[in-house]
């Protein structure tokens, strides 16, 4: 039976969205078919025409390869370099299958219950307590600094009259400066909270002759402040599922390194220990799970896919020869992230 890790990861994915979080480029992979797909329905030629009724045209004609340090050409030896990467980013997802489900799960609950609760309390709630206790704020920091403005004219005064106050005022300062030159910024903050009571010790007084003027601003609904909680905690669920197949990445990388001296083409350049660069196998691993997907048959995606796509004909030969253990290889990895 095949193991999965992130059955459900498409929720994962709109956590990711959600966060605003960049998308690995591994992530992608599902979504180059589809934009060679969508690109050829936008051509108003036979071939698209074909492609969209899902009728074939013929062979698949792929484009001649263009190589650099990042486009590295798919030899023998390069494509069991890839292949050993992938085969070892496999293992390190079914080792983490069942904790990978586990996130997966609450991410799905976090999910379901942030949309609930967006379900049960609109917008138009929480803009109205928003919009209630913005007039309230606005109105307490007006009157707030009204009285601050009643307290200053009155400060010199005061400071003249009191010696210790210009002492004690004058200290708090002095170390302030001292905190500030040594770099400590959390000591620098603490005097300088202290100068401000010190220098306006009604504070406390003004807040409350302004919030009896004014009222108080309503606490938080509980059900929003559950729901911003859920929102922290899909967050840190979606952290954990990347840096779970941040992990399995790391570990195809050292693989392509393993087994063999240097192998590349197209004028590529290696990482340390002859292993690919993240770069370089994450493009590679695109173009073979592309291939395979193009090239598998009934598949209706492979002249759209040809189209953008470009191989040489070593590169061809390399994985036609290896084309069962690729396309299994393959099938797992597409599994594990939910390309298909």
């Amino acid at each position: 039976m095949r193991l999965s890790i992130v059955t459900r990861a498409v929720l994962a994915a709109a956590v990711v969205a959600a966060i605003a979080a960049p998308v690995p480029a591994h992530a992608q992979f599902g979504k180059l078919l589809k934009k060679a797909k969508e690109k050829v329905v936008g051509d108003k030629d036979s071939s698209a025409a074909a492609e969209s009724s899902g009728r074939a045209t013929g062979p698949l004609q792929f484009r001649n390869a263009k190589f650099d340090d990042d486009v590295i050409e798919l030899t023998p030896a390069v494509l069991d370099r890839v292949m050993r990467g992938m085969s070892a980013e496999v293992a390190v997802l079914k080792r983490s299958a069942v904790s990978g489900k586990n996130l997966s799960d609450e991410v799905e609950s976090a999910n379901k219950e942030y949309d609930q609760i967006g379900k049960d309390h609109p917008d138009t709630e929480r803009e109205a307590w928003e919009s209630s206790n913005r007039k309230i704020e606005d109105c307490i920091d007006e009157k707030v600094g009204e009285l601050n403005e009643q307290h200053q004219s009155d400060a010199p005064a005061r400071f003249m009259s009191d010696p210790a106050l210009r002492q004690k005022m004058a200290d708090i300062v002095e170390k302030a400066g001292t905190a500030s030159e040594r770099g400590d910024t959390a000591a620098s903050r603490k005097y300088m909270d202290e100068l401000e009571a010190v220098s306006n010790p009604y504070a406390k007084e003004d807040s409350a002759a302004a919030r009896k003027q004014c009222g108080t601003p309503a606490p938080k609904p509980a059900w929003l402040v559950r729901q911003e909680k859920l929102a922290t905690q899909r967050s840190a669920l979606a952290d954990s599922l990347r840096n779970l197949e941040g992990r399995a990445r790391d570990t195809a990388i050292v693989a392509t390194g393993q087994g063999g001296g240097a192998a590349h083409g197209g004028g590529g350049s290696q990482g340390a220990s002859g292993q690919l660069t993240r770069k370089q196998y994450s493009i590679a691993l695109e173009r073979l799970v592309g291939w395979a997907a193009a090239t598998e048959p009934g598949s209706k995606s492979g002249q759209s896919y040809a189209r953008l796509a470009r191989y040489s004909s070593t590169e061809l030969e390399a994985m036609q020869a290896k084309e069962a253990d690729l396309r299994a290889v393959t099938s797992e990895l597409r599994d594990f992230h939910v390309w298909n």
